[in-house]
């Protein structure tokens, strides 16, 4: 029999529940998760702050390149929103500038790939409409005159199909501009796009955004959900968005996401702006980044990473005006899907308890749909062939969606105990009414108010850390020793360390 420890003094079960989860870094696939680790060995930024950086140039270098269907009836986008919330100091932009090189170098290559082609395209149409405009003149002057113009109409009617199309450069990223600005851009521009900003304060200090909140929120949801976008205006005209593809990525200190919560009555959470996005609010790094050399393979690392980036962009090309309505759509292999239904079972029984995910009830009903997301983005940036997404895609994409979920509730949870501290509690409190010194895993199934195994460990997993329980092994088993200075009351107490 092991021998038992001193007793110490028992920690309030909330103080070490409501710590923050770690990242599941390990669920990334290896070209990800390679270049998230060197750099943070290095640059020693959280990891979730770096982990947030490489997902977001994910999705937006390969949100054209497929949709994802859970079912027949169920297709999306791939696109995805990312909010990360650090002070000023924790190396926001370093970050943001080392996992955006890919994209950075690929606009810039192609920009001047397509450039001598661009001019000249745009040279001819500029005569296309000088030619239009001439008809279309001749043909009012002899309408108003009386004359037979059906040889102009035809000539008009040919001309008109035969406009040149000039070659579209990329504009990925946007910072500071307006609902209606952006709206054109997509519209007319290139449709593969985001809203990018390494400081958020840019953005979210635009006209739009400080005067009508709302119709932002708006258009970024309807952007997420590829649903077409119709706005009519007598000044610029009609405005028409369809089959573009959009991302959205924040890098903001604390303060802001405060403004960003309470603005116009917390519009941005009340509309589902913020139950489509993934938030990481990661614990911070400064005071222990002494200087260290890079290793040797942060370089190789992130040269991989940024190869991978260019390669789904080229995947993209050609892209016109009409966008991305003719790419594939992915859907998962059969054991995937059957993967994929049990988490979108078990989100929304946790959704329904109030120990779980009640609280954040707005953003984990997204969770699912952000997991075929996450699922489909890693399975082409894997490399993967055919359009059948795997199973262990669907199994890490859960992983990294779950962590968000986590953050969410830590952020704008009610702050009720988690199903573990209530259960723990109800050990405790059973322990006190049968006067118990020690029992077993075994009696507290058998005559404990708690029945669940699976619950059951956790909640001594919880005691046993937080000193009101010594777990001790026997020759008939396992003992279960209760802490003697231990009270119900102490458990959820504020904790002074």
């Amino acid at each position: 029999m092991s021998k038992m420890q001193d007793w110490k003094t028992p920690i309030p079960l909330s103080h070490i529940s409501a710590n923050k989860h770690e990242y599941p870094i390990d669920a990334l696939p290896e070209i990800i998760r390679n270049a998230v680790k060197s750099y943070a060995d290095y640059g020693q930024q959280p990891i979730a702050l770096l982990a947030n950086s490489a997902l977001s140039n994910i999705s937006l270098a390969c949100q054209g390149l497929a949709n994802v269907a859970r079912d027949a009836v169920l297709v999306s986008p791939i696109s995805m929103y990312f909010i990360t919330v650090a002070s000023s100091g924790e190396r926001k932009s370093a970050a943001d500038k080392v996992f955006g090189q890919g994209i950075e170098e690929w606009e810039l290559e192609t920009t001047q790939h397509l450039l001598p082609e661009y001019q000249r395209m745009k040279n001819e149409h500029t005569t296309w409409s000088i030619k239009r405009k001439g008809l279309l003149m001749m043909l009012k002057r002899m309408a108003k005159a009386g004359e037979n113009a059906d040889e102009q109409e035809a000539q008009y009617d040919s001309v008109m199909l035969d406009e040149p199309e000039i070659p579209l450069l990329p504009k990925l990223k946007y910072e500071d501009i307006t609902v209606e600005a952006l709206s054109e851009n997509l519209s007319k521009e290139y449709p593969n796009g985001s809203i990018w900003s390494d400081e958020a304060g840019i953005f979210l200090s635009s006209p739009t955004m400080q005067k009508d909140n709302t119709k932002f929120a708006s258009i970024l949801n309807r952007l997420w959900d590829g649903k077409p976008i119709s706005i009519h205006r007598k000044t610029t005209g009609n405005i028409f968005i369809k089959d573009r593809r959009f991302t959205l990525n924040l890098m903001m200190q604390p303060l802001l996401l405060e403004q960003m919560t309470k603005k116009h009555d917390g519009i941005n959470r009340n509309s589902g702006f913020f139950a489509r996005t993934l938030f990481a609010y990661p614990e911070s790094t400064m005071g222990n980044r002494y200087y260290k050399e890079p290793a040797s393979s942060v370089n190789e690392d992130l040269e991989r990473f940024h190869a991978r980036i260019k390669s789904c962009l080229n995947k993209t090309l050609p892209v016109d005006q009409y966008g991305f309505g003719h790419i594939p759509t992915l859907k998962f292999s059969q054991t995937a899907k059957s993967v994929w239904i049990k988490y979108f079972d078990y989100i929304e029984s946790a959704i329904a308890n109030e120990y779980h995910w009640h609280s954040i009830h707005d953003l984990a009903s997204k969770a699912s749909e952000n997991i075929a997301r996450l699922s489909a983005l890693l399975h082409i940036f894997d490399d993967q062939q055919g359009t059948e997404i795997r199973v262990n895609y669907v199994e890490s994409a859960y992983q990294i969606i779950e962590w968000h979920l986590n953050e969410a509730k830590r952020i704008f949870g009610d702050n009720k105990e988690t199903q573990v501290e209530h259960d723990a509690k109800v050990i405790l409190k059973w322990s006190k009414e049968k006067e118990l010194v020690e029992t077993t895993p075994r009696d507290i199934l058998r005559s404990s108010p708690l029945r669940d195994k699976a619950r059951r460990d956790k909640a001594l997993k919880l005691l046993e850390k937080t000193h009101y329980i010594q777990i001790i092994p026997s020759v008939k088993g396992v003992k279960i020793y209760f802490n003697p200075y231990s009270t119900i009351r102490s458990a959820f107490e504020s904790y002074e360390s």
